[in-house]
C-alpha cells in the first residue's frame, strides 16, 4: 500500500510567506466591494464621495482617504469578475519575487505619489484658473495604481512565467483599460498611472541595486 506524502506545515510555510500580502490584498479588496454592495445607494456614493483622494479630501483627510480609496472602485461585486484577475497577475509574481514587506513598500509609494502628483497638477490648475473649482472634489478611486505599481515589480524581479503574466496583464491595463488615455491632457488617471510606474520602478532599482536586495525569496531553477 503506498502513501501519499501530505504538506505539513513547513511545506506550507514558504508558500504562505511568498503570497502572503497578495492575498491580504486581494481578499480585503473582495470583502469591500461585497460590502459595498450591502449597502444602500445613498451609503455607496457617500463612502465613494469620502474614500476619493480628490484635492478637498486630500486637504481634509490624507490618510483616510488614501488607505480606503486603494480598495474601493464604486462597483461593488460586479467589478470583481473584472479586477480579481487583473490582481492577482500582478500581485503574485510581484510577491514571489520580492516578498511580502517590500511589495507593501512599491505600492504604497506608487499609490501615494500617483495621487499626490496627479492631483497636485489639478490643485495647480485650478488654482492658475486652468480647470474649474469642480475639480477639487473629483472622484478618484480604485485599485489600479497599486496594480500597476505590483506589475513593475513582477516584470523587473520575477521569474520568468510570472513576467510573462505580468506583461499580459499590463497590455490589458494599456490598451483595454486605457490607463494611459487622456495622458496629453493631463488627466488625472493616466499621470497618476504613469507616476506610480516610475516611482515603481525606481524604488525597484534601489532594492536590487542596494542591501535592500539581502535576503530577497530566492527562487529554484524552474523559476516558480
Amino acid at each position: 500500500m503506498s502513501t501519499v506524502p501530505i504538506a505539513g506545515p513547513r511545506r506550507l510555510a514558504p508558500v504562505s510567506r511568498w503570497y502572503a500580502a497578495a492575498w491580504v490584498y486581494l481578499v480585503c479588496f473582495a470583502a469591500v466591494q461585497v460590502a459595498y454592495a450591502l449597502l444602500a445607494p445613498h451609503a455607496q456614493a457617500a463612502l465613494v464621495t469620502w474614500a476619493s483622494t480628490s484635492v478637498a479630501n486630500l486637504e481634509r483627510d490624507p490618510v483616510g482617504c488614501l488607505a480606503v480609496s486603494a480598495f474601493v472602485t464604486g462597483g461593488g461585486v460586479a467589478t470583481l469578475a473584472t479586477w480579481l484577475p487583473v490582481i492577482a497577475l500582478g500581485m503574485f509574481g510581484a510577491n514571489r519575487a520580492v516578498g511580502g514587506w517590500r511589495l507593501v513598500v512599491v505600492c504604497a509609494a506608487g499609490h501615494v505619489v500617483g495621487t499626490l502628483v496627479s492631483e497636485g497638477i489639478v490643485a495647480w490648475r485650478v488654482g492658475s484658473g486652468a480647470l474649474p473649482a469642480s475639480y477639487l472634489h473629483l472622484i478618484d478611486v480604485g485599485p489600479s495604481y497599486v496594480v500597476v505599481s505590483a506589475v513593475v515589480v513582477a516584470l523587473l524581479c520575477a521569474p520568468a512565467a510570472w513576467r510573462v503574466l505580468a506583461l499580459i496583464d499590463l497590455l490589458v491595463l494599456v490598451f483595454v483599460a486605457r490607463i494611459f488615455a487622456g495622458l496629453p491632457g493631463l488627466d488625472v488617471a493616466a499621470v497618476g498611472h504613469l507616476t506610480a510606474i516610475v516611482t515603481a520602478v525606481a524604488i525597484v532599482l534601489a532594492m536590487r541595486f542596494t542591501r535592500w536586495s539581502r535576503d530577497l525569496p530566492r527562487r529554484d531553477r524552474s523559476g516558480t
